[in-house]
């Protein structure tokens, strides 16, 4: 059986990953797989596979900005839009995201209404009501989120299939193979209230940081959509 490539874009706080684990860790966890069928790398400590070779790719998040753009960036971005031509499953979060949008000719720049962070509702659209990864949210559902920047401008093709009046790009479907999420359905409970904890000097007080961290609840449901996109790149 060929792997599943996570694309390794960022880590989190080192204090966070002695605790918790990294992103590939909560990815694992999420999808309910067996670690063996994954093959973690960034294309540059760790090679990546040819994508021919691999079953379809899941992009981690980043504390890194897409905008700032790079070599690093641009090659990630042509390493997405050829498993697109491959049509080969892909699966985007935060900055995942946002670097498939960048990638397939879309915008992505600061949020005008600068962070959101904490546990938020999203609605899904009609157009999610037939997609073979999206179908599987309900009509409503809470979510964990923390990121500064998302897509101002989706590139061509692309349907929205969840969002809400802060982000309306939270759940894109870029082709028939290629999905992103702005956010986080790797994340606990914990990993989320421990992000809070770290975004204390971007919010007004400490009100405002005990009233997100109240709101958080455990949202296992959420991690479901990873377990989905394993099932499809199964198929």
């Amino acid at each position: 059986m060929k792997p599943i490539l996570i694309l390794k874009t960022g880590s989190t706080f080192s204090a966070m990953a002695h605790e918790f684990g990294d992103f590939e860790d909560w990815i694992i966890a999420a999808t309910g797989e067996a670690p063996e069928i994954f093959v973690i790398a960034d294309g540059v400590d760790e090679a990546i596979p040819p994508l021919e070779q691999l079953a379809g790719v899941i992009i981690t998040g980043s504390h890194l900005m897409v905008s700032d753009g790079g070599s690093q960036v641009e090659f990630w971005a042509q390493l997405m839009r050829d498993a697109v031509a491959l049509r080969l499953p892909v699966l985007g979060i935060c900055y995942g995201h946002q670097l498939l949008a960048q990638a397939l000719g879309g915008l992505v720049a600061d949020h005008p209404g600068g962070l959101e962070l904490g546990q938020v509702e999203i609605e899904v659209t009609v157009a999610a009501q037939d997609d073979p990864l999206f179908s599987a949210l309900p009509r409503t559902f809470s979510a964990y989120a923390t990121h500064l920047q998302s897509i101002q401008a989706l590139p061509p093709g692309a349907s929205v299939c969840g969002g809400n009046q802060f982000e309306p790009h939270h759940a894109v479907r870029f082709s028939p193979s290629t999905w992103g999420v702005q956010f986080h359905p790797e994340f606990n409970q914990q990993v989320m209230r421990a992000y809070i904890g770290y975004q204390r000097p971007r919010l007004k007080s400490e009100t405002e940081m005990n009233a997100l961290l109240e709101k958080v609840e455990p949202l296992p449901e959420v991690g479901q959509l990873l377990q989905r996109f394993c099932q499809l790149v199964a198929r």
